[in-house]
């Protein structure tokens, strides 16, 4: 699967990581897997690594809202079993070359600042160690499932 996503439970951040040609339908399978993680709750943050193969081509705007939707829904139905009361908040770390950065930036800020119930802080990083210093957790170990993407740099 061109994107997949791990719930780091001891510093309880999702870490994800994309390569290929990423689907909206692989973004909602690899969410509604990581929803069903025991310790999956609302307001983790995230970081998401795109390496350089990464293309986002399949996505529009309204992929973005089905992605929104549906992973919300699935946090929704796996943690609280009700309707959703109060303002969610969380960082939301995007690591991508700059040719993808401005795509997914405008993609992600525009579904999100749509939501009214949810306050997420989108930065797009070319260094993941910069994304992780702005989550403040400068130390987090990821996965080591794609070299090119656990080292994500694509310079300045």
């Amino acid at each position: 699967m061109p994107i997949q996503y791990h719930l780091l439970s001891q510093d309880e951040v999702i870490f994800g990581f994309g390569h290929g040609i990423v689907t909206s339908r692989e973004i909602i399978e690899g969410l509604a897997q990581l929803s069903e993680e025991p310790g999956f709750r609302d307001g983790l943050d995230r970081i998401v690594c795109f390496d350089n193969s990464a293309s986002l081509s399949d996505l529009d705007f309204e992929s973005f809202k089905q992605i929104k939707n549906t992973s919300r829904k699935g946090e929704l139905s796996v943690r609280t079993g009700e309707g959703r009361k109060g303002t969610i908040e969380y960082k939301l770390a995007i690591v991508c070359s700059a040719t993808l950065r401005d795509t997914v930036f405008k993609l992600y800020q525009a579904v999100w600042d749509a939501e009214e119930s949810a306050k997420v802080d989108v930065k797009t990083f070319l260094q993941k160690q910069d994304a992780l210093n702005w989550l403040g957790y400068p130390n987090l170990k990821t996965p080591d499932s794609r070299t090119a993407t656990r080292d994500a740099n694509f310079g300045a």
